[in-house]
């Protein structure tokens, strides 16, 4: 019994461990710099429906969180150009995770890491942070 205890805490300390080194951060302002640069992805993971409500950053490309895994491992390069509208980036291509808050894209950052993706950053905040200094831009 405690040699099981024992191995639980430890594998559960192991996945803390992971979780936290993992998943790379990225700033609003890190955002601003790679927006529009052919060389980057930004993804937004959220459904397409909160994207028509909330709005969405500019040029992000909308895959789901529940579609991420198969559109990487399984999407041939013309399915995914076909389903997302942009070409299937490379095992290096930096990617950019986002969703509403940060919690959904630092899943989908783990998940592409997992897979062997070796530029996957996670936006912190979110659409809510985007949003939140993009009011704060427009009040200037």
């Amino acid at each position: 019994m405690l040699s099981r205890l024992s191995l639980s805490v430890t594998k559960l300390f192991q996945m803390s461990v992971r979780t936290m080194a993992s998943a790379q951060a990225f700033t609003y302002q890190d955002l601003k710099n790679t927006l529009g640069r052919e060389d980057a992805l930004v993804i937004d993971v959220r459904e397409p429906k909160e994207l028509e409500e909330d709005g969405k950053i500019p040029g992000a490309v909308n895959i789901p969180l529940g579609n991420v895994e198969s559109a990487f491992l399984k999407a041939n390069l013309e399915e995914f150009r076909q389903k997302y509208g942009v070409e299937k980036p490379g095992i290096d291509t930096l990617i950019v995770m986002s969703c509403r808050s940060g919690r959904r894209s630092e899943s989908a950052t783990q998940m592409l890491e997992r897979i062997g993706f070796r530029n996957v950053f996670n936006y912190e905040g979110g659409w809510l942070d985007w949003n939140k200094h993009q009011q704060e831009e427009k009040n200037k």
